[in-house]
């Protein structure tokens, strides 16, 4: 079980350009378990956690074993990054692709949508 100060290691995942995958080694310092739902109503556990090494923070939202969002400034409004071959957003929030497709076209959630 994740517990803050402890490290999640992932393989090589694809993440947005300009953001290394060395963060996974940063010390967790919030982790919650969150539900969400596919856009055909079934529910999916996700995990939301929060790495931490000095001032920088990122943010990273996993359902089904896929980086699903990514948040390089979780302290700021700046928007995040999602996977839209995974997640599209909608007033509700996240929502997951039932039928997903390709992996890695990640694009800023100018919506601002929230897990």
């Amino acid at each position: 079980m994740l517990t803050p100060g402890s490290t999640l290691n992932l393989a090589a995942p694809c993440l947005p350009h300009g953001i290394s995958e060395e963060f996974f080694f940063w010390p967790i310092v919030a982790f919650r378990q969150v539900t969400l739902r596919t856009d055909d109503g079934e529910e999916v556990d996700a995990v939301w956690v929060v790495y931490k090494r000095e001032e920088r923070a990122i943010a990273v939202v996993g359902a089904a074993e896929r980086l699903v969002a990514v948040d390089p400034s979780p302290e700021t409004d700046d928007p995040d990054w999602i996977d839209s071959a995974f997640v599209i957003t909608d007033e509700d929030g996240f929502v997951l692709r039932a039928n997903p497709g390709a992996s890695c076209l990640w694009q800023r959630n100018i919506a601002r949508v929230r897990v």
